[in-house]
């Protein structure tokens, strides 16, 4: 057994010392950095997109403004309940007279409450409740 293991371990050591190769960095001589194009985004800008809508009902609560009905157009898309409006005395809302909370729709009407007004909402007035966006196109 002496002998075997005399002869056993020289034989492992050798061929273990013989075996391995030297090894070298590897070192990538061909890396080349990537050219750099810096692409600029423009910045969208988004339009809102507006449902006006008449008032054709105002109703008062100890002598103040406090819900509208207001007939839904055709064109009015998407407008979800709890979404704010603006009230305006004429469709071009120049002048803003309040804000309105939409409360329900149905029946092609909607009724909400005036949240705020700066003066007397008159008969006729018209809303506005913004029902999307869209991209600006570039002129």
């Amino acid at each position: 057994m002496e002998f075997t293991g005399k002869i056993i371990l020289p034989l492992i050591f050798s061929f273990c010392v013989f075996s391995c190769k030297t090894v070298t960095p590897v070192a990538l001589l061909e890396i080349k950095p990537m050219p750099r194009e810096v692409v600029i985004q423009k910045k969208l800008e988004y339009e809102p997109i507006f449902s006006v809508m008449k008032i054709l009902e105002i109703s008062e609560i100890n002598g103040v403004q406090k819900y509208i009905i207001a007939k839904l157009e055709a064109d009015s898309g998407e407008i979800k309940v709890d979404s704010m409006g603006e009230i305006a005395a004429d469709n071009s809302f120049g002048n803003v007279l309040g804000t309105v909370k939409v409360l329900s729709m149905g029946g092609g009407f909607l009724r909400g409450a005036i949240e705020t007004s700066t003066h007397k909402i008159p008969a006729g007035s018209y809303i506005r409740v913004q029902i999307g966006q869209k991209a600006k196109e570039e002129e």
